[in-house]
């Protein structure tokens, strides 16, 4: 492959597994690159958006912690319906949104069980990696 330097593919993994993706293709000229990264990336990166998201929990004046769910990955949003309304329960693993990004989309998931206090984003939105989605108060 003299075209796709090893720099570049290393990239082009680290970027990919980062941000949520399951697969990376490139090509340039005749040369092509692709690659199904395994499961453990994904949990890797759940484990390490969770910490960052609890980081920046905030106590509220009753006592209860308000926390943010945030987009793993740049996209379009499109909220769920098992979201619900700000004041509506939300339980530990409910699908809060989907993100589009480069024709796939990816689940984004609560990691908490507790009130949905604010919806920040609408759906049809452009998210950026990390960016708060919703508000949850725990």
């Amino acid at each position: 492959m003299a075209g796709l330097d090893e720099d570049v593919i290393r990239h082009a993994l680290q970027t990919a597994r980062s941000h949520g993706f399951r697969s990376v293709s490139l090509k340039l000229g005749q040369d092509e690159f692709s690659a199904t990264l395994s499961p453990a990336a994904f949990a890797e990166t759940a484990s390490q958006t969770v910490a960052l998201i609890e980081s920046a929990s905030e106590p509220t004046e009753s006592g209860e912690t308000v926390r943010m769910i945030s987009a793993p990955c740049v996209g379009y949003v499109r909220l769920s319906e098992t979201l619900g309304q700000p004041g509506d329960r939300i339980e530990a693993g409910t699908v809060v949104a989907l993100i589009s990004a480069l024709g796939m989309e990816t689940e984004v998931v609560s990691p908490w069980q507790g009130e949905v206090a604010k919806v920040l984003v609408s759906d049809g939105d452009a998210v950026q990696f990390g960016q708060s989605l919703v508000e949850v108060t725990v």
